[in-house]
């Protein structure tokens, strides 16, 4: 439940919620293209919340925790070719990779979580009218509206998003662009604003064995995984939701107003 002070934005909460010695905290694992988390968060948002601060001020708040799902084919493609531009693995000289493991660049799912964090570092009052407005037109952002879509161009379509919510697009875009030029240590994979920020939402490391490429075949590497943070307290899929610290597998994003109300009777004491 503890949240970082970079993160505060992610925070729902009346303005009672923030000095009551007794808060419960609703947590959302939500991730930006999935409908089922879409319809969640609409029904927390735009019914929930006012019903919890009518009835229970300073009693309730709700976290939305990013959760970035890495098999969207679309930011699974960045994985897959990786091995390939890591001096780590030219030494081994492998094959190119197989034409099933997709040869275009990537334009990573995670774009709209870093869109996200852009919006937390420069206006964190904006970060729920902006999700609300970015799950309004999440089906613009699914992989088949950006596969042929250069990252940086995804970003401009998003700052669009964050513009109509009162951040600042030019700032906006200097977080999230990529430089297509080396930085002046001549790396070439540096990331962009938000990145450093990203690592503490995925806390996640895979790392390719070279069992395959020795053995000169074209499949897919084993892969060592550290546990995703949301893996630790039993988040595997999204949306889910965590009630004090513990996963409440009864919610579902299709429950209505009423159903809520009703849970939160029997559960805010």
């Amino acid at each position: 439940m503890a949240l970082a002070p970079k993160f505060a934005g992610h925070k729902l909460a009346s303005a009672g919620a923030a000095s009551a010695q007794a808060v419960h905290t609703i947590e959302l694992y939500l991730d930006y293209v999935c409908p089922f988390s879409k319809k969640l968060f609409n029904t927390v948002y735009k019914e929930v919340f006012p019903l919890a601060e009518k009835k229970y001020p300073g009693k309730v708040q709700f976290i939305f925790r990013q959760q970035i799902q890495p098999w969207h084919p679309s930011s699974t493609l960045g994985t897959h070719v990786k091995p390939f531009l890591c001096p780590q693995y030219t030494r081994h000289k492998p094959k190119a990779p197989p034409q099933s493991w997709g040869t275009k660049p990537s334009n990573s799912i995670t774009t709209v979580h870093e869109a996200g964090l852009a919006v937390l570092k420069l206006a964190p009052r904006a970060f729920y009218p902006f999700s609300a407005d970015l799950f309004a037109r999440q089906t613009e952002y699914f992989d088949v509206n950006i596969v042929h879509e250069a990252r940086n161009e995804t970003y401009e379509r998003l700052s669009k998003i964050a513009g109509a919510v009162g951040v600042d697009e030019a700032a906006f875009l200097n977080l999230l662009r990529v430089d297509d030029k080396p930085n002046s240590e001549g790396a070439m994979n540096v990331g962009n604003g938000v990145t450093d920020d990203l690592k503490l939402l995925v806390k996640v490391r895979i790392q390719p064995t070279l069992s395959s490429f020795s053995r000169g075949t074209d499949e897919i590497p084993n892969r060592v995984n550290r546990p995703h943070a949301a893996r630790l307290v039993g988040v595997h899929v999204s949306p889910t939701v965590i009630f004090n610290g513990i996963v409440e597998n009864s919610i579902s994003s299709g429950w209505t107003k009423d159903q809520w109300d009703e849970w939160l009777q029997k559960s805010i004491v």
